[in-house]
């Protein structure tokens, strides 16, 4: 029987998302469960295994049918021996041999990739980065994470530590990161950082349609609520894109003169401000990206939103074919 089917897991530290593709090209099948990360990592291991069963039993497709399993992990990983080094999402995550674990409740090649290399690996073979071969993604949702793609091919560095692109520092006078380093880009994109520059001004007294779109607790605040507002034409929230867009501008301007990628990839949660985020990153780029010229790299938002890590997965197992 012809093996036509890939299955991708976003593993999560809240849900576990697994999908099943036909050919490589349409997600026929998904399902989601909580991952109940603070279970411990046998139980972790337990119900990714469920997972992928409800979802070949709903399909009606069996092992014989699959070519394997790409799942996308939080946190530093070797991706050849199939361990999780670490993991701030998982309780008791240290040096766990997540691969082998998985390969005593399923009989199927399972291959690991970190989360936001995942996201990279879906852009390049299904997203923006569609048709470059050099192309940079930054994911900015409850943290800031990156991912490389150079020469076609993933790049992970010498310790599979590469493309920890939220930790570029792009103000060394700012706020200390939760990485110990000050001034880098997480410290002012990630989502508390955004809704903390927002509930700033409005103490400062800056006028805003915010504190009545959240009940007036500005401890509500969040991304969303800043982006709602300056769709409303608030002009403190645009204010809070044009700083923010500001510094990932930066990041992006230092990405194009090391590696001179053709498309930057602006995905997570955060990219759902749109226009109110690219429109000053674009400008910061424009007036920083010099020697190798802003116009050599697309700026783009991510159009596969929470699928990308998924069909990252789904990518991982097609390129170890």
């Amino acid at each position: 029987m012809q093996m036509s089917y890939i299955i991708g897991i976003d593993l999560g530290g809240t849900n576990m998302v697994a999908a099943l593709t036909y050919k490589n090209e349409t997600i026929i099948a998904r399902e989601k469960t909580e991952t109940m990360a603070d279970s411990g990592f046998a139980n972790v291991v337990r119900r990714l295994a469920e997972l992928v069963q409800r979802l070949m039993d709903g399909a009606g497709v069996s092992c014989r049918q699959v070519e394997g399993i790409g799942i996308g992990v939080p946190g530093y990983l070797n991706m050849m021996s199939g361990v999780v080094h670490f993991s701030p999402n998982f309780t008791g995550w240290t040096e766990v041999p997540l691969v082998d674990e998985l390969h005593k409740h399923i009989s199927l090649p399972v291959y690991i990739v970190n989360d936001v290399n995942a996201h990279a690996l879906g852009e390049y073979r299904f997203g923006a980065g569609r048709g470059a071969e050099h192309i940079a993604v930054l994911a900015l949702g409850t943290g800031v994470g990156g991912g490389l793609i150079l020469d076609g091919r993933l790049y992970a560095g010498s310790t599979e530590g590469g493309g920890e692109l939220g930790h570029i520092v792009v103000d060394p006078d700012g706020p200390r990161c939760e990485c110990g380093c000050y001034g880098c880009l997480e410290a002012f994109a990630k989502a508390q950082a955004i809704a903390d520059r927002t509930a700033m001004k409005l103490q400062q007294g800056k006028r805003s349609l915010i504190p009545g779109m959240v009940d007036g607790d500005i401890r509500s605040i969040t991304p969303a609520v800043v982006a709602q507002a300056a769709e409303a034409g608030d002009q403190t929230a645009i204010e809070v894109w044009d700083e923010v867009g500001m510094y990932v501008g930066i990041a992006a301007a230092g990405l194009i003169q090391a590696l001179s990628p053709q498309v930057i990839v602006i995905g997570g949660g955060i990219a759902g401000a749109g226009r109110f985020l690219m429109d000053p990153i674009r400008r910061t780029v424009e007036t920083r990206a010099l020697l190798v010229p802003a116009s050599t790299c697309r700026l783009e938002l991510s159009p596969l939103g929470d699928d990308a890590g998924l069909l990252g997965a789904i990518s991982l197992v097609i390129e170890k074919r």
